[in-house]
């Protein structure tokens, strides 16, 4: 007995319509989360206002000539080579983001310049702008004599 109904082939099912409707569908998906997430680190970029917690009675004289202190240590550890330059403004950076940190209250130990310009305060904005390049190139080059004294010029003059 003969039959009429024949095997059709595999293309002619409406198969790839469907493949192509859905990766429309998972394209558009991935487009709006990457979207999302793009407009999330732009809004992440801008800089954060920054959190002043006032600290309790603050013995500033205290503070500047322990300040003072440390920066001697680490002009005199470049002095005597024990650190490279770029240690050098490392430690001097640091040491200043904790006076300011001390008697102000604000946590500037980790901004960036940007952050910090947030700030309005000047003396700090410039000495970490002069901290910037000695810190971070591939070589370091920098006065560091003439840093120091801009430096104990700006922690002599903090009220």
């Amino acid at each position: 007995m003969e039959t009429t109904v024949g095997i059709q082939d595999a293309y002619s099912y409406a198969v790839w319509p469907m493949f192509a409707l859905v990766a429309v569908i998972v394209g558009l998906i991935l487009a709006f989360f990457i979207a999302v997430l793009v407009k999330k680190l732009i809004t992440n970029r801008k800089p954060k206002k920054p959190k002043i917690v006032k600290p309790q009675t603050v013995n500033l004289l205290k503070l500047k000539s322990e300040c003072f202190m440390d920066l001697d240590v680490i002009s005199r550890k470049l002095v005597e080579e024990k650190i490279t330059l770029r240690d050098a403004y490392q430690l001097t950076s640091a040491r200043v983001r904790k006076f300011v940190n001390q008697a102000t209250g604000i946590n500037v130990q980790n901004y960036t310049l940007e952050e910090i310009q947030t700030l309005r305060i000047p003396q700090l904005e410039e000495l970490i702008k002069d901290y910037y390049s000695p810190e971070f190139a591939w070589n370091s080059v920098g006065d560091f004599a003439e840093s120091m004294e801009k430096t104990k010029r700006v922690i002599e003059q903090w009220k």
